[in-house]
């Protein structure tokens, strides 16, 4: 397991949009939506490296963004979304596109996986990422408080806070 700021800090300097994915009425379905959300309210602008950090909630049709996304400039995409990786609840995946080719079905939850979005959005030219939290329940309308600390902590870090966040880095098999 590596730090994720170390792993985010390859971002700096980069046009990066987070797009949310999820149902926000369906536990910690609502994850991407909900951090996407929380980091409009929080911080968009050009960092001291001139990158920039935006995002757009995709709801449950994060397909409809992915090409508007990169056209307009996003060098990096992070397609946010709760994903059963077999972590503990609250726990982050980052995986890239290549590592969804080879293990797919780690994001295969929408019509059109999340998997297939990162490999059309690398081949519009941006680097595409999965940020994954395991989830706990995908009922009610609240996030778990496991994934709900998650959230928390990824929109301070994501927002420039110095908090260290665990994640897996790539997939296993």
């Amino acid at each position: 397991m590596t730090d994720l700021r170390t792993e985010l800090a390859q971002w700096r300097g980069h046009r990066v949009v987070l797009l949310g994915a999820g149902n926000a009425e369906a536990g910690d379905d609502g994850f991407g939506v909900r951090l996407a959300r929380a980091l409009a309210a929080r911080r968009e602008g050009v960092d001291e490296d001139g990158g920039s950090l935006s995002s757009i909630d995709g709801g449950t049709c994060p397909e409809r963004y992915v090409g508007e996304a990169v056209r307009a400039g996003a060098e990096v995409l992070a397609l946010a979304d709760a994903v059963d990786f077999g972590g503990a609840p609250g726990a982050l995946l980052l995986a890239s596109a290549a590592d969804l080719q080879v293990h797919p079905v780690l994001a295969a939850a929408h019509r059109v996986p999340l998997s297939v979005l990162a490999q059309y959005a690398e081949g519009l030219g941006a680097r595409a990422f999965v940020l994954g939290v395991q989830p706990a329940s995908l009922e009610g309308t609240e996030l778990s408080p496991p994934v709900a600390e998650t959230l928390e902590a990824l929109v301070e870090l994501l927002c420039g806070a110095p908090r260290a966040l665990p994640v897996t880095v790539g997939v296993t098999p």
